[in-house]
């Protein structure tokens, strides 16, 4: 190699950044070169212009190609293309199949709430969110019926879990919320959207914690945190009351809770904390992890039985009936 290649070399390892393949699917022409890091080196893979096709993303796919590299001014830029998708999108979801729908904008919320969480001071980005997941409470209070295959194609596009993991919940816990036919489409809204901004302190994590299989006490007080740095930065940023805003500072609480104090714990944080904690830890158990291999819905459902307790026993009748629905 020589020096100017070097060079070049050099620049690039401090100029790129990483971008998934499943932030290809909602462009039509690549808009920037994609480059593969193979024996130290940085080489284009595929030039800008190319058309991003079926054919293209399943050759990705076939290859397990699962990332890319950008340079960081085609990265800013891409983001910015995303963010305006995902308002487009939120904006005309009442025209079209209900159905493509919700999948795309399942999953154009999942990018955009990632790049809020690499930058969590982006008041812009923030409150796009805050609208789109509004949008997207009455959307699906209109077509309940493709809550569970947005669920579904979620999980196929393999986001990070700390992606995915609060908008399943909160797809599960609008369809239930829906069903009981007990609270206004006011306090569902708010609900859904609680659920879904719960865990952006997770973007205070460095990636590496995510992974590891054996924490420290430390780090397990660090993962734990993320409650409450959630609350921290949503106060004052957008219109959700302080009561919400305590149910995200708490909706580990009761996960965390002994069983001896689960009932407790319940009517401490009330029947929607209750709602938004074992929604949450139904879609971690029955999804993969890094250090742990999913579990069915049933032993999932078993799991969170002693925190509904004797008081919310109807409830639970209601929600295995709801999951064996939602799941099958």
């Amino acid at each position: 190699m020589g020096l100017h290649s070097a060079i070049y070399q050099e620049h690039l390892l401090y100029d790129m950044r990483k971008i998934s393949i499943r932030e290809l699917f909602f462009l039509k022409f690549l808009p920037f070169n994609l480059y593969s890091y193979t024996e130290g080196l940085f080489k284009v893979n595929v030039t800008s212009g190319t058309a991003v096709t079926m054919d293209l993303l399943r050759l990705f796919l076939v290859s397990e190609t699962w990332f890319f590299y950008i340079q960081k001014k085609d990265y800013d830029e891409h983001k910015l293309i995303q963010r305006r998708q995902l308002r487009d999108l939120s904006r005309s979801l009442s025209v079209g199949h209900p159905s493509q729908k919700a999948i795309a904008i399942t999953n154009l919320l999942g990018l955009n709430l990632n790049y809020f969480y690499q930058d969590t001071t982006d008041d812009e980005l923030l409150q796009l969110i805050f609208q789109v997941v509004k949008n997207m409470a009455q959307f699906f209070g209109q077509n309940q019926d493709y809550l569970s295959s947005a669920y579904r194609e979620l999980l196929t596009g393999k986001h990070h879990y700390k992606i995915s993991q609060p908008i399943l919940s909160a797809l599960l816990l609008l369809g239930f919320l829906i069903g009981q036919r007990v609270f206004t489409a006011k306090e569902i809204e708010n609900l859904f959207l609680t659920a879904i901004l719960k865990d952006v302190g997770m973007g205070l994590i460095p990636e590496e914690k995510f992974y590891k299989k054996n924490l420290n006490k430390e780090e397990i007080e660090l993962l734990s945190a993320h409650a409450e740095h959630s609350e921290k930065i949503l106060e004052g940023r957008i219109p959700l009351t302080p009561e919400y805003l305590q149910i995200i500072s708490r909706h580990h609480q009761m996960g965390n809770s002994s069983l001896e104090k689960v009932e407790n714990s319940a009517q401490l944080c009330g029947v929607e904390t209750l709602l938004i904690t074992i929604t949450d830890i139904v879609c971690a158990i029955t999804t993969d992890r890094p250090y742990r291999k999913k579990e069915g819905i049933f032993p999932a459902l078993e799991k969170i039985r002693p925190l509904m307790g004797k008081e919310y026993s109807q409830e639970f009748k209601f929600l295995v009936q709801y999951c064996r629905n939602f799941f099958n």
